[in-house]
C-alpha cells in the first residue's frame, strides 16, 4: 500500500502555528483519545508522531475523493446548505477573521501568505466592508 509522504512546505511560511480556542483544542484532544483507542485495538502504534489527525488507519490521510463524498452526503441530507468548495472553507475562514476585526498581518500569517499584499489582493472586498 502506498502511503502519503510529508514533504517540506513550498515556502518558509508553510510551517506555522495556528491558534485555536480552548473548546476546539478539547474536541481535538477527545478525538485523539478515540483515535488512539481505535489504533491500539487494531494493533497499531497509537503514539506515532507521524500519525495524521484525520486518517483511515493512522497512516493514510483521507483523500480528496473521500472529503468530496462526505460533502455530497451532507448536501444530499441538507439541500438548503450553500455549496462551498474545500478551498472555499479557507476563503470563508479568512473572511470571518476580517469580520471579527483581526488585522491583515495576523490573517496573512495564518494563511501563510508571503506578504500582506497577497492577502489584501485576495480578500480586499472583505476589508472594504
Amino acid at each position: 500500500m502506498n502511503y502519503p509522504t510529508i514533504n517540506p512546505p513550498k515556502s518558509k511560511s508553510g510551517n506555522r502555528v495556528v491558534q485555536m480556542n480552548r473548546r476546539t483544542m478539547l474536541l481535538l484532544k477527545k478525538w485523539q483519545l478515540k483515535q488512539r483507542i481505535a489504533l491500539l485495538s487494531d494493533g497499531l502504534n497509537a503514539k506515532s508522531s507521524n500519525a495524521f489527525v484525520f486518517s483511515t488507519n493512522g497512516k493514510s490521510m483521507y483523500t480528496a475523493r473521500t472529503v468530496r463524498y462526505w460533502q455530497q452526503s451532507i448536501y444530499k441530507h441538507n439541500p438548503s446548505l450553500k455549496r462551498i468548495t474545500i478551498h472555499g472553507f479557507r476563503h470563508t475562514h479568512a473572511s470571518m477573521l476580517f469580520s471579527a476585526g483581526i488585522s491583515v498581518k495576523e490573517v496573512q500569517v495564518r494563511l501563510g501568505h508571503a506578504n500582506p499584499q497577497i492577502t489584501l489582493g485576495v480578500y480586499t472586498h472583505v476589508t472594504k466592508e
